[in-house]
This record gives C-alpha cells, sequence and structure tokens, in this order.
C-alpha cells in the first residue's frame, strides 16, 4: 500500500465525520469572538470562580498581531507527550508558513506550504499551491482560531482547527468543565520563531521533509528533493 493510503486511512478517517460540520468559508463567517466565548463557556467550571472576575479561562490572545501569533505550533506540544500521530504549523514572522504531518507508519512530511495571515481574528493560510494532493486526501487545514488556554499559573497559546477540530469540540460532551481539554484539541504553541533563524529553519525544513512524489502519489522515491 502506498503512503499515500496509509495516510488516508490514518489521518484522513477521523477528520471524515467532522469535515462536512464546518468549511473554511462558512467558519470565518461568525467573529472570531463569538467562537472563542463558546468555547469559554463550554468549558466553565460552575463549580469553581474563573481566574479572575474579568478573565475567563479561555480567550483571544492580547494583543492578537501577527508578531504574538507567530511561532512553532505543534500536537502533540510541550505538555501532551506521547503519539502515534501528529502535526507541526510553523508561523514564521515574515507571513509564511510551513505545515507538516507525521505519524509512526509515515515520515514527517510538508503538506502546505504558503503565506499566513490574520483575518477577522482568525489565522489564515493561503496554500502556495506547489504541494500536489490527491483529490481523495482531506485537504490541509487553512484557518486556525488563536486561543489563550489560562490554567491559573500558566497561559498557554494555541490554535484549534476550524474545521475538523472545532466541530469535534463543540460536539463533544466530555469536553465540558475542563479548558485544559482545548490543549487536547489544538496545536500548541511549543517556541518562537525569531526572525532571525527563519531562513535557516525555512531551508532545513525543506531538505528534510519535502517530498512531492510522495504527495503526488506516484510511488516514486524522494531523494533529498529540495525546492
Amino acid at each position: 500500500m502506498k503512503w499515500v493510503s496509509v495516510l488516508l486511512i490514518c489521518l484522513g478517517a477521523g477528520m471524515a465525520a467532522a469535515a462536512d460540520f464546518v468549511t473554511s468559508t462558512t467558519f470565518t463567517q461568525v467573529p472570531a469572538a463569538e467562537r472563542v466565548a463558546a468555547i469559554a463557556k463550554k468549558v466553565r467550571d460552575p463549580k469553581q470562580a474563573p481566574v479572575s472576575p474579568d478573565r475567563e479561562a479561555v480567550r483571544s490572545p492580547d494583543p492578537l498581531t501577527t508578531a504574538s501569533v507567530a511561532g512553532y505550533y505543534a500536537d502533540p506540544g510541550p505538555t501532551k507527550k506521547g503519539a502515534l500521530s501528529g502535526f507541526d504549523l510553523y508561523l514564521f514572522p515574515d507571513e509564511t508558513f510551513i505545515y507538516l504531518e507525521w505519524a509512526d507508519i509515515m515520515p514527517r512530511t510538508i503538506m502546505s506550504k504558503g503565506a499566513w495571515a490574520l483575518e477577522n481574528g482568525y489565522v489564515a493560510l493561503h496554500d502556495d499551491g506547489e504541494t500536489s494532493k490527491p483529490h481523495e486526501r482531506q485537504p490541509s487545514p487553512s484557518v486556525w482560531l488563536p486561543l489563550v488556554v489560562d490554567l491559573g499559573t500558566t497561559q498557554i497559546p494555541c490554535l484549534m482547527d476550524g474545521q475538523w477540530w472545532y466541530g469535534d469540540f463543540m460536539e463533544n460532551p466530555r469536553e465540558s468543565g475542563d479548558p485544559s481539554s482545548i490543549i487536547w484539541s489544538s496545536l500548541e504553541k511549543s517556541s518562537d520563531l525569531p526572525i532571525s533563524e527563519t531562513t535557516a529553519l525555512k531551508a532545513d525544513l525543506k531538505r528534510k521533509h519535502w517530498r512531492p512524489h510522495y504527495l503526488a502519489g506516484d510511488g516514486l522515491e524522494d531523494e533529498g528533493t529540495v525546492w
């Protein structure tokens, strides 16, 4: 079985049920602040006092700027260890991005790249079209909701995928009453990305994880292919 078929089963199947819940277009029609408020309401524990009278345990980043949002996001991130698959999103401070997926049976692979921007409170990814994807594979997430999860002594910046994870999170009754549950449905910010390191980091990611033949599904081996 080609890697692309395995990827479809392992990464695509779990998302397929939620894919119809919301699309990137309809998701952004609702203001980001309303989405954040809905999440905050869901995870609010009526038995406990809020972190502070005027601050929810889940909120939008303040300030919400490209400088504050830029960084390396991952699932699993620093607070969630151990997984058989995962996702990496590099939001570079020059407003470009690289998105990768990996699994125990699939090497870390660049699935999407291009430019990113803050649009109406959301992080919008605009793919540059250079990754060739078979039509049957789920498209890479293109809209993310920036969040800060406040656990009292720790504030954790996260990005929740608006195309699949938000729908799953809001529909799942088990996610109520616990702000930390958001971390399990989001990419967690793992580190900042200094502008001085951007060029070198991009080159390293391209060298190690750019697999155009794999994405095209033609069964060819990649031998260090780069842009």
